[in-house]
């Protein structure tokens, strides 16, 4: 016989870790971009995913998310959310792509984003 644990979001660790992130996200599941996140990255650039230009790159988004069976919870998740917590890529709230074919890509290191 097996002894179920519960987790105790209070205790250190990854699985507390964890459900402290997913606590009141939004259920997305059945999304059409799921297993496409570097489709929606803003760190990435269009050429570097296969697309010739940034307008490309916002059509497959659109297209992407215009059947989305997730669509609906996805916009209204992200409705909810304030400034500083809203994705930076783009979601099915957004009606302007968020990509610029002059934008350079945004270099992290050690958890800093350096612009240059």
């Amino acid at each position: 016989m097996t002894e179920r644990r519960s987790v105790d979001p209070s205790h250190d660790g990854p699985v507390a870790l964890a459900v402290r992130i997913l606590t009141g996200s939004a259920d997305l599941s059945g999304a059409s971009c799921i297993g496409r996140a570097e489709l929606f990255d803003p760190d990435l650039l269009a050429e570097s995913l296969g697309y010739p230009d940034e307008a490309a790159r916002w059509a497959a988004i659109q297209a992407t998310c215009v059947g989305c069976p997730a669509r609906g919870r996805c916009w209204a998740w992200v409705t909810e959310l304030t400034d500083y917590r809203k994705p930076l890529g783009p979601t099915a709230a957004s009606v302007l792509t968020p990509f610029s074919d002059r934008r350079r890509p945004r270099r992290v290191r050690f958890g800093h984003v350096d612009a240059s």
